[in-house]
């Protein structure tokens, strides 16, 4: 009886090792099979920050495992485990900065490129909001190294928009400034005040007319954009009546 109940007591613990190793397994297949950008629960904020979340806490099972140095049946097994998921975040990282940074420093980005920023903006963000606690993959040094790269190419269009005579110019400067201030919320406060500085310094060096010129030019813009930094920014306030009056005196 006693050999019989040694026996079970075996059996249920190899079970139970072997349903924990399933359950890592499933894990490691999660981290490594990981495609963020068409993940349904990326999409919307609130459940993008609850997803990465779920995941952080999977993430921390294995690592407290693994410090614990728990008796596997393969002794390397947390640790490799450890390692794959590392990678599989870190690969993670890289790729989603990678793209956001081909976007971000490319000529020219239309909406629908800007809206791949975005996305790979929001969810490396959302990576270093949660596996923030992870030195070794220096997620936050990524995700500021990109900020400054957005600010940097904010800083090359503004400068243009203000030193720029060409109307034509100035309005596609303009756009695409406007275009990222709706595409990359985390920076959108930013980027319009870098529109208002533009703008203002733009009616300072060209004068009013030119600014009024500079509204009809916008005004062609066939997305709609050019109408949104009209009727946004208040640069553009009462300049068509004080054109009329000056053009009647």
């Amino acid at each position: 009886r006693q050999v019989s109940t040694q026996s079970t007591g075996r059996k249920k613990y190899q079970q139970l090792i072997s349903q924990v190793e399933d359950m890592f397994e499933k894990i490691r297949n999660e981290f490594k099979n990981l495609d963020v950008l068409s993940h349904e629960r990326t999409r919307i904020e609130k459940d993008r920050e609850e997803f990465y979340g779920e995941l952080f806490q999977k993430y921390q099972a294995v690592n407290r495992i693994n410090q614990l140095q728990c008796s596997f049946t393969d002794a390397s097994f947390i640790k490799k485990l450890q390692q794959e998921i590392d990678g599989a975040v870190e690969k993670k990282v890289k790729e989603l900065n990678g793209n956001a940074v081909d976007i971000i420093s490319s000529d020219q980005f239309t909406l629908k490129e800007l809206e791949r920023f975005r996305k790979n903006f929001e969810n490396i963000s959302s990576i270093k909001n949660h596996f923030k606690g992870v030195a070794s993959l220096e997620i936050a040094k990524k995700v500021d190294s990109l900020t400054r790269t957005v600010l940097k190419r904010v800083a090359n269009i503004k400068a243009l928009v203000t030193s720029n005579t060409d109307l034509s110019t100035v309005s596609q400067g303009a756009i695409m400034l406007k275009m990222m201030a709706e595409s990359i919320p985390a920076l959108k406060l930013e980027i319009n005040d870098a529109i208002d500085d533009s703008l203002r310094d733009f009616k300072k060096r060209q004068g009013v007319f030119k600014l009024a010129a500079l509204s009809s030019e916008l005004e062609k813009d066939k997305q709609g954009i050019g109408i949104s930094i009209i009727s946004e920014h208040s640069i553009f306030e009462g300049e068509e009546n004080v054109l009329r009056r000056k053009k009647t005196q």
